[in-house]
C-alpha cells in the first residue's frame, strides 16, 4: 500500500515538473513554422506535376 502512494506521489510530482518546465510557444512557433514549409514543398512539387507536358 505504503509503495502505491510513494509511486502515486512521484507521478504527481513529474506531472508539477512537466508543468512548471517552461513555456511551449517556441514549439508551436517551429511546428507550425515545419507544417507551412512541407505544405509549401508538396505544392510546388504538385504544380510542377500540373504543369508537365
Amino acid at each position: 500500500m505504503a509503495k502505491a502512494a510513494l509511486q502515486n506521489d512521484t507521478e504527481k510530482k513529474k506531472w508539477k515538473d512537466a508543468e512548471e518546465s517552461g513555456n511551449l510557444k517556441g514549439t508551436l512557433v517551429a511546428v507550425m513554422t515545419m507544417g507551412v514549409l512541407i505544405i509549401a514543398v508538396w505544392l510546388g512539387v504538385f504544380q510542377l506535376f500540373l504543369n508537365r507536358p
